[in-house]
Order: C-alpha cells, then sequence, then structure tokens
C-alpha cells in the first residue's frame, strides 16, 4: 500500500492544507487538498474519493476537481460516503446552486462524478484495498475507516472528539502498520474542543490508553489547527514519547 498525505492540517492556511491523503494514487481519503499539489493526469487517476464526513475542509476540493475531470473520464468519479454525508452533498453541494449538479453533467447518463453509499461497520471492496468504517464522536455523523491491503492495515481516526468503539477495532487488527489520529486544539482551549467534538493533547493522551494491543505501533497526528501549529507541537513533545508524531503535508508510507 502506497499512502501520500496531500493535506494534514485541520483548515487552510499560508502553507497548511486541509485533510486529503491518497492511496495507491487511487483512492482519496477526504477532499481538503488536491487540485492546488496534483496534476491533471494525477488527479485523473483518481477513481474513488471516501468521505469520512461532509465538512466543508474534508469536501471542498470536490468542487474544483469534478469541473477539471468533466468529459475526461470514461467513467465516473466515485464519491463514497455515509447515506447522511451523501444527503448534505446532494442538497448543499452539488445542487446547482452551489456548485452544478456534476451527477448530471455532461448528462444523467453519462456523469462526471456518482454516489456510493457505504455502511457503517460493513466492509467495502474498492479494487483490492478493504475499507472499514467505524462511527466515532464528532459534531455530524462520521466515519474513521480501517484499512487493509495484502494482511496489512492503518487506521484513521477521522474528526473526532473522544470515542470508543474505533479504538476496541483498532485493538482487534493484526498486522497494523500506524494509526492517524485527529489532535486539533492546545489545551487553552480545550472548551472549544470539547464543544466541536475534537481532541487536544492531553484527551489524546486518554485515547491512547485505550490501545491495548498495539502499543508500539507509530502514531501519527493530524488536523492541527494552523493557528495553534506551534503551541501543539510544543504540547506533544512535553506529553507524548517519540513513537508520537505530527503528519505533514508530503508525508509518504509504504507497506
Amino acid at each position: 500500500m502506497n499512502i501520500e498525505i496531500l493535506g494534514s492540517s485541520g483548515g487552510d492556511y499560508n502553507r497548511f492544507r486541509s485533510t486529503s491523503i491518497l492511496l495507491n494514487r487511487r483512492i482519496l481519503i477526504d477532499a481538503g487538498a488536491v487540485v492546488s499539489l496534483l496534476k491533471i493526469d494525477e488527479i485523473l487517476e483518481i477513481d474513488n474519493v471516501i468521505l469520512t464526513h461532509p465538512h466543508m475542509d474534508h469536501v471542498k476540493d470536490l468542487a474544483m476537481m469534478s469541473d477539471l475531470i468533466v468529459k475526461r473520464r470514461k467513467r465516473p468519479l466515485s464519491i463514497w460516503g455515509t447515506r447522511h454525508t451523501i444527503s448534505v452533498l446532494k442538497k448543499h453541494f452539488f445542487n446547482d446552486l452551489l456548485w452544478p449538479d456534476f451527477t448530471k453533467i455532461p448528462s444523467a447518463k453519462s456523469p462526471t462524478i456518482r454516489y456510493r453509499i457505504f455502511g457503517s461497520e460493513k466492509k467495502s471492496r474498492i479494487d483490492d484495498v478493504t475499507i472499514f468504517p467505524v462511527p466515532v464522536n464528532h459534531t455530524v455523523e462520521t466515519m474513521g475507516f480501517i484499512i487493509t491491503q495484502n494482511n496489512s492495515s492503518f487506521a484513521i481516526s477521522g474528526d473526532t472528539g473522544p470515542t470508543d468503539k474505533l479504538w476496541e477495532y483498532i485493538n482487534k487488527q493484526k498486522n497494523l502498520k500506524c494509526i492517524f489520529v485527529e489532535l486539533s486544539f492546545p489545551e487553552s482551549r480545550k472548551d472549544i474542543a470539547r464543544d466541536s467534538k475534537h481532541l487536544t493533547p492531553l484527551m489524546l493522551r486518554e485515547e491512547l490508553g485505550k490501545l491495548k494491543n498495539h502499543k508500539n505501533v507509530p502514531v501519527f497526528l493530524y488536523h492541527m489547527k494552523p493557528l495553534f501549529y506551534d503551541t501543539l507541537q510544543k504540547e506533544i513533545k512535553k506529553i507524548f514519547n517519540s513513537n508520537v508524531l505530527p503528519l505533514n503535508s508530503s508525508d509518504r508510507f509504504r507497506f
């Protein structure tokens, strides 16, 4: 499995880019930072976009992607999400008001995009990759994922506050290579973190205490809010050991 981090921040600002993770050049997890980084030929390679949830920093580049690829693909780009996420895209995003409905462009019989719904805690197969969505604790319905290929897997938390079910599933994995987990706010903003259902470093430390079988697996932190990045870096160094590291745009993994 090849993993390329296109964006790893909890927002766009200056050098910081919103969440986007590219798998095997063909599968995209969230679409926060795509069109400013990839060339058109690379964008056209992407066949599937898997969404954790419908918040803007995770879906915004779907608009420009659809505009770039119209009439350039032999088959539609598949956008995967829960029934709730897809309903939000239909009503509030690709609605012919905020943005054209590319499920009907250039025609309903030959659309640019198509929606695919996955079920919570049910496996979906994309190419030779298995996607297992697990509900987490955010302000809207949100999924973390356990993603497996060739008997190796990694987990990504999605946006979440304190949660349980994801860690239960992670503990059951036999060949887990790494975990990507959100960290959004410093301790000085823990009230905002609680209200918006995100994590601070101390809240994250509690979450990692739920790991029973993978204590030595690398943990990479993403979704840090750009204006708090420096403060979060200091708190991470103070609270965690070297096994817990910030994830950076342009990081690459292969296993």
